[in-house]
């Protein structure tokens, strides 16, 4: 069984964006709990395809974090759900809820929106 390695993407001083990592997909898991990674956050790995990706494009990881931090009324408004695709961009949310495994299915040829 492989483990990917996940970065991701922080604000530091002075506003300035940094990439964090190597993590595992533990210590991820771990930063979703308390709030350092939200729905927003890029995050990259050999499951994203080497590419940076919203968390909310890796259906496992926005399952672990719904159950962790309840819907708000922003995270219904915006839409977002780690189980179907979105029809209006074309990407795909997919996971292998019975591993757990963090996996996305985002459309390469998808960039707008």
């Amino acid at each position: 069984m492989s483990r990917a390695l996940w970065y991701y993407m922080t604000s530091g001083w002075f506003r300035k964006t940094r990439r964090v990592g190597p993590i595992t997909e533990a210590d991820l898991l771990y930063l979703i709990d308390h709030g350092k990674i939200a729905p927003d956050t890029l995050l990259q790995s050999t499951k994203t395809k080497n590419q940076w990706v919203p968390m909310n494009q890796v259906g496992p990881a926005m399952e672990h974090y719904r159950l962790k931090h309840p819907a708000t009324k922003a995270d219904e408004a915006d839409g977002s759900s780690s189980k179907t695709g979105n029809s209006r961009t074309g990407e795909s949310k997919t996971g292998d809820s019975r591993t757990g495994k963090l996996k996305t299915g985002a459309s390469e040829s998808n960039t707008a929106n």
